[in-house]
C-alpha cells in the first residue's frame, strides 16, 4: 500500500488509518530495531479528523488486528522457533553421537577386537545401550512429540493464517508473507538428521539394528508435511470472511488451532 498516497488524501477513512497502522507493524517485523518511516504520528493525524462512529469502528477493527497479528507473530517467532531449535539440537546431537560411536565400533570389530574390551566408548551412547536404558529409550521420540512437530506445525499454521488474513482484509504485504516466520535451516537440519540415520543403518545392517533405529529415532515432518490441509485453509478462510469483528481478530488462536488440527499427510500422526 502506498502510504504517501494515503497521507495525501483530503478525507480519510477508518481503513486508511488501519492500513497505515498495519504498515508500521510490518515494517517493524521486516526490519526489527531499524528505522520505521511509518509512525504513530501518521495514524494520529488521520484519526484526529474522524467525525463518525463508523470511521472509529473501522479503525478499531484494524487496531485489534494489529495486536492479533503481533501476538501470533511473537508466538511463532519466539516460543515456537525456540522449542523447534531446542528439540532439533537435542535430536541431532543424539543421532550424531550414536552414528560416530557405531562407526568406530564397526572398525574395531573389523580388526578382530572385542568391543566389550574397549573402554574408550564407555561414556557414549550406542544403539544397544539406548534400547536397554528405560530412561533414555524414548527420549528422542519425546523430543519430536513435545518440541519439534508442534513447533514446526505451529509456525506453518501462523504463516498460512497471515496470508489468509492479508487476502481477506486486502493487506497486500500481509498476503505476500511479510509477517511469516522462517524456520531457519530447517530443511538443512532435517537433511543432516536423515543422512545420519541412513549412515547408521548402513553401519548396523542387521534386522535388530534396523528395528532399534526405527524405535529410537523419529521421522520428522518436512515443511510441506507440516502445512495445514487445503480443507482447513478453506474453512478458516470462510470464518475470516464471515467474522471480521475486533474481538475475533484480536484473539487469533482459535483460527490457528483449527489450522493446527489438520496437517498434510506426513511422517507423524
Amino acid at each position: 500500500m502506498d502510504i504517501a498516497r494515503i497521507m495525501r488524501k483530503r478525507r480519510w477513512t477508518g481503513r486508511d488509518a488501519g492500513v497505515v497502522l498495519m504498515e508500521s507493524l510490518l515494517n517493524d517485523i521486516q526490519r526489527p530495531g531499524g528505522p520505521n518511516p511509518v509512525t504513530q504520528g501518521h495514524v494520529d493525524r488521520i484519526t484526529s479528523t474522524f467525525e463518525t462512529d463508523g470511521a472509529w469502528r473501522d479503525y478499531e477493527g484494524y487496531k485489534a488486528l494489529f495486536y492479533g497479528v503481533l501476538d501470533s507473530f511473537n508466538t511463532a517467532a519466539g516460543y515456537n522457533r525456540h522449542r523447534l531449535y531446542h528439540g532439533l539440537a537435542r535430536l541431532l546431537g543424539r543421532v550424531r553421537e550414536v552414528t560416530l560411536v557405531e562407526g568406530a565400533l564397526m572398525r574395531i570389530r573389523t580388526n578382530g577386537i572385542d568391543p566389550e574390551a574397549v573402554t574408550l566408548f564407555d561414556g557414549f551412547e550406542t544403539l544397544e545401550r539406548l534400547a536397554a536404558d528405560e530412561a533414555k529409550r524414548d527420549e528422542a521420540q519425546e523430543w519430536e512429540r513435545r518440541f519439534i512437530t508442534p513447533a514446526i506445525r505451529g509456525i506453518c499454521a501462523h504463516n498460512a493464517l497471515m496470508r489468509l488474513i492479508g487476502e481477506e482484509w486486502k493487506l497486500d504485504r500481509l498476503a505476500a508473507g511479510e509477517a511469516e516466520v522462517t524456520p531457519l535451516n530447517y530443511h538443512e537440519t532435517v537433511g543432516t538428521y536423515n543422512r545420519n540415520l541412513q549412515t547408521l543403518g548402513k553401519l548396523v545392517q542387521t534386522p535388530e539394528g534396523t528395528r532399534m533405529i526405527h524405535d529410537l529415532f523419529p521421522t520428522l515432518d518436512s515443511l510441506e508435511d507440516a502445512a495445514p490441509t487445503a480443507e482447513a485453509i478453506a474453512e478458516v478462510r470462510k470464518q475470516i470472511k464471515r467474522d471480521k469483528t475486533a474481538r475475533t481478530v484480536r484473539h487469533l488462536w482459535p483460527l490457528t488451532e483449527r489450522l493446527l488440527t489438520s496437517v498434510r499427510s506426513g511422517g507423524n500422526p
